[in-house]
């Protein structure tokens, strides 16, 4: 039920903000904007999809929920000081989610030493989200964009595909170079690691393989912009 309906939520989202997003993020990509503020477009019209269905239904949605109040903590699990981006609330369960924006081809942050800069991100998400006691689990949502998309055709498979390597690019290029070269065994870099093995990007992308119960790809009409979901859960 929960991937049917944020399934849903994705694409009636991408089609309300898809001009405003896009607009933004070509500004910024031309060098006449800044790209700062673009994930909270994305943000702010999800929540307010859910908001406006409230009251049809048993559904009540937070934005920037303490995670102390649902029994998460801090990446590197030094206490529950911060946030997430957004619960929803369906029924008895809570289901958490992280919002993340992704330009393929990326152009910034190519050095090996910034290799985490998106996967790192994206997979302290998922463990903050599964490992959430107040939770029965969530979504990492990666807002795609760039010329890749329509290039390329912009279908749901090869949005995945060109994501998921692009990610098991900067792992492999961060365990050869860089922050992963340095053997750290702290609990919070395998915490780190489990996360990413269980998304998959530790290998080259495979349709069987990273075939994840609850995953999926929402591509708007126009093959401009697309959601990539990743579920974080039991």
């Amino acid at each position: 039920m929960i991937e049917r309906m944020v399934k849903d939520a994705c694409r009636e989202v991408l089609d309300a903000c898809r001009g405003e997003f896009l607009g933004k993020a070509g500004s910024a990509a031309s060098g006449t904007g800044r790209l700062a503020g673009i994930e909270a477009i994305f943000h702010d019209a999800f929540v307010a999809h859910f908001r406006a269905g409230a009251g049809r239904s048993n559904i009540a949605i937070g934005s920037k929920v303490k995670l102390a109040d649902i029994g998460a903590t801090r990446p590197d699990g030094s206490g529950n000081r911060g946030f997430m981006d957004a619960v929803l609330e369906l029924g008895d369960g809570k289901y958490g989610f992280e919002f993340k924006v992704l330009r393929l081809p990326r152009n910034k942050d190519l050095s090996p030493g910034r290799s985490l800069f998106d996967l790192g991100q994206i997979t302290w998400d998922h463990a903050r989200i599964k490992d959430a006691k107040g939770l029965q689990g969530g979504y990492c949502l990666c807002v795609v964009h760039g010329r890749l998309l329509g290039e390329e055709g912009g279908t749901e498979a090869r949005v995945r595909r060109h994501l998921h390597d692009m990610l098991f690019v900067d792992y492999r290029r961060s365990w050869l170079w860089g922050e992963l070269s340095d053997g750290d065994e702290r609990s919070a870099r395998r915490r780190q690691l489990h996360s990413l093995k269980q998304m998959g990007f530790d290998k080259p992308f495979d349709a069987r393989r990273n075939s994840r119960d609850g995953d999926f790809c929402v591509v708007h009409p126009l093959r401009d912009i697309a959601v990539v979901a990743f579920w974080a859960g039991g």
